[in-house]
């Protein structure tokens, strides 16, 4: 067998495991979405193309092996795989396509290959949980890639980079320095969470980090959580 068609075990609903055979090289459109239950897919090194939304919507998949064979995965293949923590796109990748990963809440960590030119509309999009892109080439490259502005959770990131360097995430033009939370706004409730932040009892996205970084040093510590309370009382103003 090389190919399973369109939508073959869509909506299987208990479905938990399943193998797919050597020698398949394509998997068609939708053919695991919505299966809900999948917790477990193990794809043949001989596979080359996964077609638009295959996995869309598995949402207890929490982790998937894709072989270096592959070299198409199709517009929102992975899109509300929302058990997924880490994934690990092959060499072999020749382009990305649209909303591949949109909507992976839990997804936390990427790894890219080199070869890529560019990152299109929704290949990340409401990623929130992302903090780190591993990207195997330079800095110098990674600057080279056309990122659709939409995927604003990635510009959040730190990009690592093969030579052990790391490019630490930015703050969007939209975040209020000091805003913790990020709800627009600084109060002393912000003052509140990066306390619980620098005490262990909080977790900090790459984008609250850069938005609580208040002396620029790299760094989120007491002093950060001092500067903002000083601009509270309108003795320092935040930049």
């Amino acid at each position: 067998m090389k190919t399973f068609g369109f939508f073959a075990f869509r909506d299987c609903i208990k479905l938990k495991k399943m193998i797919l055979p050597e020698g398949l090289t394509y998997i068609g459109d939708s053919i695991f979405e919505s299966c809900r239950a999948l917790e477990e897919i193990q794809l043949p090194d001989t596979l080359a193309t996964i077609r638009q939304s295959a996995f869309r919507g598995c949402r207890s998949l929490k982790e998937i092996e894709i072989p270096d064979s592959v070299k198409t995965i199709e517009m929102g293949a992975f899109s509300y795989c929302e058990g997924l923590t880490s994934v690990k796109l092959p060499s072999s990748l020749e382009a990305l396509e649209q909303n591949t990963f949109s909507r992976c809440t839990n997804l936390k960590e990427l790894y890219l290959p080199s070869g890529i030119t560019e990152i299109p509309y929704g290949f990340t999009k409401y990623c929130t949980a992302m903090t780190d892109v591993y990207y195997d080439g330079l800095q110098s490259e990674w600057e080279e890639i056309s990122i659709h502005e939409s995927n604003e959770e990635l510009f959040a990131c730190n990009i690592h980079f093969s030579d052990g360097t790391v490019l630490k995430g930015t703050v969007s033009a939209d975040t209020v320095p000091g805003d913790a939370n990020l709800d627009g706004t600084v109060t002393i409730v912000d003052v509140v969470y990066l306390n619980k932040a620098i005490m262990g009892t909080e977790t900090l996205t790459p984008e609250q980090e850069a938005a609580v970084d208040c002396d620029h040093d790299g760094d989120v510590s007491a002093q950060d959580s001092l500067l903002i309370l000083k601009s509270l009382v309108d003795l320092v103003t935040l930049s």
